[in-house]
């Protein structure tokens, strides 16, 4: 096997989790998001923790619409609203 078989097989097998911390962004998440799902990655193989803080201008409701169409992507709660937390 070579080289590059192997790094294929590599890459096909693993499992992407991608972290996007959030906080009133109903502006651009929902590009954001769509950009990481419209990536070359095998969907079954990622999932998308969109990890919001407190937003109170209608993300979290972006997130939830997304997430109801693509089971990779999962709302998650950061009560901190601070990025290190979020990344935790």
């Amino acid at each position: 096997m070579s080289k590059i078989d192997v790094e294929s097989a590599l890459v096909e097998q693993a499992f992407v989790s991608v972290i996007i911390p959030c906080r009133n962004e109903a502006r651009y998440i929902r590009a954001c998001v769509e950009s990481v799902l419209g990536n070359a990655w095998p969907p079954d193989r990622v999932e998308i923790l969109v990890v919001d803080g407190a937003s109170d201008d209608g993300t979290r409701e972006i997130i939830q619409s997304i997430a109801s169409q693509f089971t990779a992507v999962r709302l998650l709660d950061n009560p901190k609203r601070i990025v290190p937390t979020a990344l935790n």
